[in-house]
């Protein structure tokens, strides 16, 4: 079995490594105190920190033994698996959540498909350390047949529509819903997304709508495109009311206020650094904001 350092195996290093500082600590602290020097009340105060010490490490060492009785409950032993075809018992046997596996196979009976393993990383509740060690142990059927579960046979809300690639800013509800595991209320929430946003730049922006499955956003992602030099609406920081500047998701309420009022008070925004004069804009933002911005 492949050696990895699981979530669970972590989070117990970092528990005993804790608990040897604790101990270490309260080791100083006896060797630091001039019994002879203290007086009353300073006994007592001591005596208190150290109580208090000795609390914190026995609460850590019965954390310590409660991971280590979970594993050994539910050891992780990872074997070559494909994620298309997995079923519930291989899944548990291998230890892993069962949590994640129904995300997993919810996605699967919508039709959605792993093509290729870092795609495990997406699955919820796994864990970072989890997910890359079950990212080696992916294989998948490259015979071209569809894996063998309900949902893949072709079957979806508009069989036989839009099989081809679609511009995912000219793309209406229909198209969206041709993608499996996108229903009415989904593909609404992608397109008044666009539409707050002024048009998609990149695909990974499928990311930040509210309730898209991550797994479902790269199944879009496969089955969508941006032109080269995609058509968006733009903002002019320097002329538009607070009710547009907010409506952006990445302004919001109060930075749109304090755009206004900053244009008022200084000079006008020639570039988008410009920005960066006011106090709670951050660069990170900024970065995300700049292709929608335009200076007059």
């Amino acid at each position: 079995m492949m050696k990895w350092l699981s979530k669970s195996r972590y989070r117990g290093t970092v528990l005993l490594s804790a608990g040897i500082l604790l101990v270490n600590l309260f080791n100083y602290l006896i060797s630091g105190i001039d019994t002879q020097s203290l007086t009353a009340i300073d006994r007592r105060k001591e005596i208190r920190k150290l109580d208090s010490l000795l609390a914190q490490l026995k609460q850590i060492r019965g954390e310590e033994n409660d991971l280590a009785t979970a594993l050994e409950e539910n050891p992780i032993s990872l074997r070559p698996f494909d994620p298309n075809t997995i079923d519930h018992a291989s899944w548990l046997e291998m230890g892993l959540p069962e949590e994640a596996f129904e995300s997993l196979d919810r996605y699967r009976q919508k039709g959605g498909i792993f093509r290729n393993a870092a795609q495990v990383h997406k699955i919820p509740h796994l864990g970072k350390d989890l997910a890359a060690g079950l990212e080696e142990m992916v294989v998948l059927d490259t015979s071209g047949k569809k894996a063998g579960f309900p949902g893949m046979a072709g079957k979806g809300k508009n069989p036989g529509k839009f099989t081809g690639p679609f511009n995912l800013n000219q793309a209406d509800s229909l198209q969206l819903k041709s993608v499996f595991g996108i229903g009415s209320k989904t593909a609404d929430r992608i397109l008044r997304y666009r539409e707050d946003l002024g048009g998609f730049v990149r695909e990974e922006q499928l990311y930040e709508v509210w309730g898209l499955d991550s797994l479902v956003a790269e199944e879009l992602m496969d089955r969508c495109f941006l032109s080269n030099l995609p058509e968006i609406r733009k903002i002019n920081p320097n002329t538009e009311e607070e009710e547009r500047l907010v409506a952006h998701p990445y302004i919001r309420q109060g930075l749109g206020r304090l755009i206004v009022r900053y244009r008022k008070q200084h000079a006008r925004f020639t570039k988008a650094e410009d920005l960066l004069g006011i106090r709670l804009f951050r660069t990170e933002q900024l970065e995300r904001l700049k292709p929608y911005l335009v200076f007059d």
